[in-house]
């Protein structure tokens, strides 16, 4: 799973969830050095999925240039809709936070947006079989590590990270970065 590349609103520490913003410079260096990791490695997924929104769309095909496999994307892996607070500083908006949790007003509250994403997860996996490389959003990441009681962590954009599940495939046992 990929955090896609940075963006300007990232850079602003402005809570973006599902406006359409771009990558910047760096945001764009660090889908190549994602996708130099993955040719490295030697990791040939047999699909990208990414979510609707540009930034995943742009650091998918950066990274699908040493793929050449299918690009699909998937509206339901887009990031939380934040409704009021879209386009306002993260400082401004986290005191909201620490009282009322990540509930944003007019915008899809943090129950709702895990409940889309694990429905979209479970379905996607279903759908796609073999090796899927997920382009997404730090806050599916936060998803998967509250669904599997996995310690939240900072995720970094456009750095490669391996899932390691169970046998099972029902208890996360490590989340890796991985990098040249």
């Amino acid at each position: 799973m990929v955090r896609h590349g940075e963006t300007t609103t990232n850079l602003e520490k402005i809570a973006t969830g599902q406006m359409n913003v771009e990558l910047t410079s760096i945001g764009k260096q660090q889908a190549e050095q994602c996708r130099n990791v993955i040719k490295s490695i030697g990791l040939k997924p047999d699909v990208i999925l990414c979510s609707g929104l540009n930034r995943t769309i742009h650091t998918a095909d950066i990274i699908n240039q040493v793929l050449g496999c299918n690009v699909y994307i998937r509206p339901e892996l887009d990031e939380q809709n934040y409704g009021d607070w879209e386009g306002k500083r993260w400082d401004i908006i986290l005191p909201e936070i620490e009282k009322d949790g990540e509930n944003p007003p007019n915008g899809e509250s943090q129950s709702e947006f895990y409940a889309r994403i694990n429905s979209a997860i479970e379905e996607l996996f279903d759908v796609f079989g073999g090796t899927i490389l997920f382009v997404a959003h730090a806050g599916v990441f936060k998803c998967m590590f509250a669904k599997y009681g996995y310690p939240q962590a900072t995720i970094e954009n456009g750095v490669l990270y391996e899932f390691k599940f169970s046998t099972s495939g029902d208890e996360l046992l490590d989340v890796q970065s991985i990098r040249n």
